[in-house]
C-alpha cells in the first residue's frame, strides 16, 4: 500500500467503532496517541472481520470500512475535495458563520514505506465567532483573509462579509524499520488521551507543524514523540516558541492502561535537551536553565469488558507544596484533571455513552512573559498555539459535566448527541478575584484563596447534535 503511512483524520468514526470494539474486549490495548496512520486502521479493521461479538448491521459498518482501507491506491493520486459548514445562532440571527473550503491533496509514495501529501485547501468564509458554542470555536484556516478593495485582515476574518483564505496540512511518513517504528514530519491535529478530549494535547487544538514518532519495542508498550512549532500569526514577535511532548503507554492486560506524558514550551533555539525524545525534558530544563515552561502528567484506563471503561488524567503545570492542608487553595498550585466513564450500549450500532468530569485549576495552562538570552523581547511560552489551547479546549478556572451519546448507524454516516454543564470564573485581580483566561498568568506574590477569590463565576448549559457524512 503506497500511502500506509498516511494519517486518518480524527474525524472519522473508524475512531469510536475501535474504541467501542476495545472496551467490549473484541480488540484491545489499543494506544490512546492518535491520529492513526492508513496502515494501522486497515491491520485492526482486518481483525475485527474475523471476530464475532457483532450485530449484523455492525458487521455492514465493517466490511464497509475494511473496504475503504484495503483499497490499494496508485503511487500518485490527485484528489480534490470540497467541504461546506453553516452555523446560525438561532436567538440571534445576525450571528452567521459561513465556510467553504476546496481542497487539492497530491498524494503518493516512493516505497512501501514512504508516504507524501502535499495539499492546500482554499477557502470562501464568513467568520462569527458567536454562532458557536461557548468555547466551540476554533480556526480552520491559516494566516490572513483577505477581499477585493479591501486588502489583508488580519483579524481572524469577523468583518461581516465573505473573504478569501487558505491552509495547508502536508504530510512526510517513513516507516524505518515496519510499523512499528514511523517518524513523520507532519501538520495536522492531534488528540493525545484517553478521555473525550486530552488535557495535553487535544483535537481541539490548532495544527502544530512537527517531527513526531512512533516506537513500538514490545506488544504491551508503545512509545510517542513530538517537537512541534507553534506560533500566532497576528502577533509572530512574542510567540518564537517551541513544543515538545513524550508519552509512554504501557498495556500490562487487557484490562489495565497506563501512562506517563512530559511536555515542554520553550523559547526557539537550537536545544538538544528538548529535541532529543528521550531525555527527560524537566532533567534538561535544570541543566540549560529554567527558561521553559514545564509540565506532566498521567493517565490510567480501567476495562471491564464488554460493560465499560474508567479512565482518569491528571496535568501538573505548576506544584507548590506550601502544606497539604491548603493543597487545593494555593492559587500558584496550577493543574487539570479528568475522570470518567465510557459505556456501550447495544440499542444502536457502535453507541457509546460517555459521562465525563473535567476540572481545569485557576492559571493552568497559562504562563508569565519569558526573558531568554537568546531574545531581546520577552516570549510567551503559555500552553498555546495561535490563541487556541493546546490541552482541553476550557479556558483555566473551569470545570465541565458531559453527557455524550455517540452512534454509527450506517456506513459514512456517525451522530452524536452532547449535553455539557461548564462553569468558568473570572474576575479582576485588582479586586480581589482569580482570572479566567490563558493569557492572564499567575502573579508571583499574590497568593489569593481559590475558593474565596472566585466571586465571578458563570454558569452554561450547552446541549448540541451532531450528523457527520462522509
Amino acid at each position: 500500500m503506497s500511502q500506509a503511512q498516511l494519517i486518518v483524520d480524527l474525524d472519522d468514526p473508524v475512531y469510536s467503532l475501535f474504541e467501542v470494539s476495545d472496551i467490549r474486549g473484541v480488540i484491545n490495548k489499543l494506544s490512546a496517541v492518535k491520529p492513526y496512520n492508513k496502515n494501522r486502521v486497515e491491520d485492526y479493521l482486518s481483525r475485527l472481520i474475523t471476530r464475532g461479538g457483532f450485530s449484523a448491521q455492525e458487521k455492514v459498518i465493517i466490511n464497509a470500512a475494511y473496504r475503504e482501507y484495503s483499497d490499494k491506491p496508485t503511487d500518485f493520486n490527485i484528489g480534490v475535495s470540497e467541504y461546506s459548514e453553516l452555523r446560525l445562532y438561532l436567538a440571534n440571527y445576525n450571528y452567521l458563520h459561513y465556510l467553504n473550503r476546496v481542497f487539492t491533496e497530491f498524494t503518493g509514495g516512493l516505497s512501501a514505506k514512504y508516504s507524501y501529501n502535499v495539499n492546500l485547501g482554499l477557502y470562501l468564509n464568513m467568520v462569527d465567532q458567536d454562532a458557536f458554542t461557548p468555547y466551540g470555536f476554533s480556526k480552520e484556516w491559516d494566516g490572513f483573509h483577505i477581499w477585493f478593495g479591501e486588502g489583508m485582515d488580519d483579524l481572524a476574518g469577523e468583518n461581516g462579509h465573505l473573504n478569501f483564505t487558505f491552509s495547508s496540512l502536508p504530510q512526510l511518513s517513513y516507516d524505518i524499520i515496519d510499523a512499528n517504528v514511523n517518524l513523520k514530519l507532519s501538520r495536522t491535529r492531534r488528540d493525545w488521551g484517553v478521555g473525550q478530549g486530552s488535557l495535553s494535547l487535544s483535537a481541539t487544538a490548532r495544527p502544530i507543524e512537527a517531527i513526531e514518532g512512533r516506537i513500538k519495542p514490545a506488544p504491551w508498550v508503545d512509545f510517542s514523540f513530538l517537537t512541534g512549532n507553534p506560533g500566532d500569526w497576528s502577533d509572530p514577535i512574542p510567540e518564537q516558541k517551541m513544543l515538545s511532548i513524550h508519552r509512554i503507554e504501557i498495556f500490562p492486560s487487557s484490562w489495565l492502561y497506563l501512562s506517563a506524558w512530559e511536555s515542554a514550551v520553550w523559547a526557539k533555539r537550537f536545544e538538544l535537551s528538548y529535541l532529543n525524545p528521550a531525555m527527560i525534558y524537566y532533567v534538561g530544563q535544570n541543566i540549560s536553565g529554567d527558561f521553559d515552561n514545564i509540565a506532566i502528567g498521567g493517565s490510567f484506563a480501567l476495562t471491564a469488558s464488554p460493560y465499560f471503561r474508567y479512565y482518569f488524567s491528571l496535568f501538573i503545570d505548576e506544584f507548590i507544596n506550601d502544606s497539604w492542608d491548603r493543597f487545593f487553595k494555593t492559587t500558584n498550585n496550577q493543574y487539570a484533571w479528568q475522570t470518567g466513564l465510557k459505556i456501550p450500549l447495544s440499542c444502536l450500532p457502535f453507541s457509546l455513552l460517555t459521562l465525563q468530569y473535567t476540572k481545569i485549576e485557576p492559571y493552568c495552562y497559562t504562563h508569565y512573559l519569558q526573558d531568554h538570552p537568546s531574545y531581546s523581547q520577552q516570549i510567551n511560552i503559555n500552553y498555546a498555539n495561535d490563541g487556541e489551547n493546546i490541552g482541553y479546549y476550557l479556558p483555566p478556572n473551569s470545570d465541565e459535566f458531559l453527557i455524550k451519546f455517540s452512534f454509527y448507524p450506517a456506513p459514512r454516516v456517525f451522530a452524536n448527541i452532547k449535553y455539557r454543564l461548564i462553569r468558568h470564573g473570572d474576575g479582576e485581580l485588582a479586586d480581589g478575584q482569580i482570572e479566567g483566561d490563558i493569557d492572564d498568568p499567575y502573579v508571583n506574590g499574590v497568593n489569593y484563596d481559590k475558593i474565596m477569590g472566585n466571586k465571578v463565576v458563570k454558569h452554561l448549559f450547552v446541549i448540541g447534535m451532531e450528523v457527520r457524512l462522509r
